[in-house]
């Protein structure tokens, strides 16, 4: 945990009692302004926020032009997806275009383990599939007004030891504005061992004041106990995409193998706390690494 690392450099000479009192003060400090957060966030005053937003960004429906490119992905139904969405919280919507799918696999096989931000920027792929017009026809039928691209993240992860509080291999949910979903790609196979994402269907419509409460404190156990068969893997080879929402409780199962996947992040408008979450050097390491792994 970062805090606890902080605590140890900060006060290396201190007693070991001194020093975890520091990082747990660090620890609840954090906790309790993202507990706040998200009170704000799940009020009841949410649904007159998103029909603001609606109303002042309606969505944009374009007729389909001659020299527009072909969507990567003609099989998605858009009625189909935003249903299942509804009723289980995420859809799988097929498999990425061969082409595009294997240009990316071929420079995402050489990437070292980390996190690699604002793909979209640097690649032309990722940049086509987070403008992909059938991808579009599904945020706006579910946010109703026009989506806005605020993340665009590779993980590229491998073997892990134990699970860390905070980290991704623990159950949470995310959110983003006011309504926000994301669109996940698996750029390696992902089956019954590797490190599967799992969602809880149904778990977005069931946050409240005591699930807020219990967000710091929310274990496997909990979460099995409560939801038990609601709790969905999902797998597939390279080249899977599904929606997720992102308010519904998932996690990445621990594994040891390799696995690649891209998050596209959209919500129905940018916020205040949507700007700059990448730094500048972490940009262009990503710029440096990606660019090996194309020449290499």
């Amino acid at each position: 945990m970062d805090s606890f690392r902080q605590a140890a450099r900060i006060g290396r000479h201190d007693h070991p009692l001194s020093t975890l009192r520091q990082a747990l003060s660090r620890w609840r400090v954090r906790s309790l302004v993202s507990s706040i957060r998200a009170l704000i966030h799940f009020g009841p005053w949410r649904h007159l926020c998103r029909a603001a937003v609606r109303l002042s960004r309606p969505p944009v429906h374009m007729a389909p032009r001659q020299s527009e490119r072909p969507s990567l992905l003609p099989q998605l139904d858009t009625s189909s997806a935003v249903r299942q969405l509804q009723q289980s919280s995420y859809a799988v919507v097929g498999a990425l275009h061969p082409a595009p799918l294997a240009r990316l696999r071929s420079i995402t096989e050489r990437l070292p383990l980390g996190e690699y931000p604002l793909m979209h920027l640097i690649d032309d792929d990722i940049a086509d599939l987070a403008r992909d017009p059938q991808v579009l026809a599904v945020l706006r039928a579910w946010f109703r007004c026009e989506p806005v691209l605020l993340e665009s993240t590779l993980m590229v992860t491998g073997g892990q030891g134990s699970l860390r509080s905070g980290d991704q291999t623990h159950f949470h949910y995310d959110f983003a504005g006011w309504h926000s979903l994301n669109l996940f790609l698996y750029l390696t196979d992902v089956q019954e061992g590797s490190a599967v994402h799992e969602v809880v269907s149904g778990s977005d419509r069931s946050i409240g004041l005591r699930e807020i409460c219990l967000s710091v404190n929310r274990t496997e156990q909990r979460v099995v106990r409560h939801f038990g068969a609601a709790i969905h893997p999902i797998m597939g080879p390279a080249g899977t995409l599904f929606f997720e929402h992102t308010e519904a409780l998932h996690r990445r199962r621990i594994s040891g193998e390799r696995r690649v996947m891209l998050n596209l992040l959209y919500a129905s408008h940018r916020g205040w706390l949507s700007h700059g979450r990448a730094s500048a050097e972490q940009l262009r390491r990503r710029a440096r690494q990606w660019a090996a792994a194309s020449d290499a």
